[in-house]
């Protein structure tokens, strides 16, 4: 073979192999160079080679070390990726290594970021004489939840009257019915469900006429006193009762009549309460 021909191979030989090899790592560098996460989150890193002429093709997986692993924890991903994992606040260095090459990036983890918000309880039952406490939870990216103070979360209760407290204890004196609890706290929202029922009646407050002439009558009206303070009609819910209906007959809706003089007490009863007022029956009514 003569020199020139050889000379020829040997530079064919060398262009093949200079195309076919992987390229070489350079200089190594992390992407990004530092970063901070909450704990329980997760973040990427990713190893370049680099050169003069800029990226290049890795030509081999790094191998990667984490200085902290209490701080920080580490899954790689190939293709150059590695994901980390905040475990812990703290701070520590994660480095990659390629051919003798290294990098590193420093990783701050923080305090464990809120993720969600709940309340608690979910449900509740209650009288309108009662009162509930409601307390907003807050789920964090460590998978830990915690209390929050009531008077940093906003409060609102849905429903005709319905109570707005200021600390997450609802107490809804003459509101009955269902309704939402709503916590806001940042920009997480969560409810509750809230179920009212009547408090029981304590008293019966009745308006008939005192006084009434024969042949006539009167409308009467009866009012159910709660325990929570409130009231309301019970007219036409009430029965009614006279003790002389001769005298004075009063019907199912509180009306009074007159039919001969004297006197009659009339009687309403509703949910086990009762109350009585007299009825005198006149031919005239006195000077």
């Amino acid at each position: 073979m003569t020199s020139g021909r050889l000379t020829a191979v040997l530079v064919g030989v060398l262009a093949a192999c200079g195309e076919n090899a992987p390229a070489t790592s350079g200089a190594l560098a992390l992407d990004p160079p530092a970063l901070a996460l909450p704990a329980g989150r997760e973040a990427i890193v990713t190893a370049i080679p680099r050169d003069d002429s800029g990226a290049l093709a890795l030509s081999a997986a790094p191998t990667w070390t984490v200085r902290d692993p209490a701080v920080l924890t580490i899954t790689p991903l190939g293709g150059g990726q590695l994901l980390l994992h905040g475990a812990a606040p703290g701070s520590t260095v994660v480095t990659a290594t390629i051919d003798g090459a290294d990098a590193a990036a420093a990783v701050t983890v923080t305090t464990a970021a809120q993720v969600g918000l709940t309340v608690t309880p979910a449900t509740a039952a209650i009288r309108s004489d009662e009162c509930v406490a409601f307390t907003a939870n807050a789920r964090y990216s460590d998978g830990t939840t915690a209390p929050l103070d009531p008077f940093e979360v906003d409060w609102a209760v849905s429903g005709p009257r319905g109570p707005t407290p200021p600390d997450g204890v609802v107490c809804p004196v003459g509101v009955v019915g269902t309704h939402t609890v709503w916590a806001t706290h940042q920009q997480f929202v969560a409810s509750a469900a809230l179920t009212v029922a009547r408090a029981p009646v304590v008293e019966l407050q009745m308006f008939v006429p005192h006084l009434l002439l024969t042949g006539t009558g009167a409308s009467g009206f009866v009012l159910a006193v709660l325990t929570d303070g409130s009231s309301y009609e019970v007219t036409r819910l009430a029965a009614w009762s006279s003790s002389a209906p001769d005298v004075a007959s009063v019907d199912g809706v509180g009306g009074v009549h007159g039919h001969s003089p004297g006197t009659a007490i009339i009687a309403t009863e509703f949910e086990s309460v009762r109350t009585t007022a007299p009825v005198e029956i006149v031919d005239t009514f006195p000077p």
